[in-house]
């Protein structure tokens, strides 16, 4: 996120303002049109349109706002959905006065792909779905002679690598001591890809939802006002919600269905996509056994 806000604020580029950390000129807001509704993140709404009026922003990382991360999988959904169908929404509000604008050609572009980066999750469920079918194709149909997996596999990988290194540079670069903040980092990474794995049945619904214009209500992320590793949610457990989503019957038919896939690896001894085929069962498991998890203590 710092290297994406910075590296936009100085590009010139297309950039969004958090909801809990902007500070507003009175005057931007009512020559963007205003606060407007139509759409689940109208901070980044209210920020393109005031771009595209001429408004410039300034990315300031010195300057902390201290906030709770989701302390739960319920309220990292309920803040999931809002992000990727909003995001969504704003793109099929906004793609069309991006491209109307004056702005010159390389910050429209980047523009597009910031309104529709909520749809990568759309494409990771589809890899991931698609591995078994191809990898079942590869040895049961063409006998391992064509190989369907090479180029999906090689892109993931180097999207991998080249996330990392994004990561790193910023998880690393206010530590003093960089040997453990690199530990850190490759002890948390993959654990992080592995759980947006599993949230992509979720959010891919959300980012579809967004497209295709349904209106859903604006859901507050819970908080639960923890301040040290001490303080738990139990006492406010009432406040998440108890409702048991269809997707979470998805999530947990993924596990299935991944687990489907680790054998028929081991029965065609082609080991190739083991670790993503892992990565995915153990995404959607946490996500789907947290969720289900949630409800059944509620009740």
């Amino acid at each position: 996120f710092t290297i994406e806000q910075f590296s936009r604020a100085i590009g010139g580029y297309y950039l969004n303002f958090n909801g809990t950390a902007g500070v507003w000129r009175k005057k931007a807001i009512y020559d963007a049109g205003g606060w407007e509704a139509d759409t689940l993140t109208e901070d980044l709404d209210l920020s393109y349109r005031a771009q595209i009026r001429g408004w410039r922003f300034r990315y300031v990382d010195e300057i902390g706002a201290p906030a709770e991360l989701p302390a739960a999988m319920p309220a990292i959904k309920s803040q999931q959905y809002r992000w990727m169908k909003g995001g969504a929404e704003v793109a099929r509000k906004m793609l069309g006065n991006v491209w109307r604008s004056d702005a010159p050609l390389l910050r429209k572009l980047h523009g597009t792909m910031h309104l529709l980066s909520s749809s990568v999750f759309v494409l990771v469920l589809l890899l991931g779905a698609s591995s078994v079918p191809m990898l079942y194709l590869k040895h049961a149909v063409y006998q391992g002679q064509t190989d369907f997996l090479a180029v999906p596999v090689t892109a993931l990988l180097g999207s991998f690598i080249v996330l990392g290194l994004l990561y790193v540079s910023t998880f690393t670069r206010r530590e003093k001591d960089f040997p453990a903040a690199l530990r850190r980092f490759l002890l948390h990474y993959v654990p992080f890809l592995s759980l947006s794995m599993g949230l992509s049945l979720h959010n891919s619904v959300a980012v579809i939802q967004g497209y295709m214009g349904k209106k859903t209500p604006f859901v507050r992320t819970p908080k639960f006002n923890l301040r040290s590793r001490k303080d738990s949610i139990s006492q406010a457990r009432d406040y998440l919600k108890i409702k048991l989503e269809p997707t979470v019957i998805g999530e947990l038919l993924m596990v299935l269905y991944f687990a489907f896939g680790i054998y028929l690896t081991f029965h065609f001894r082609d080991f190739s996509i083991v670790p993503f085929l892992i990565m995915q069962l153990a995404g959607f498991a946490v996500v789907g056994g947290f969720s289900l998890g949630n409800a059944f203590r509620r009740r």
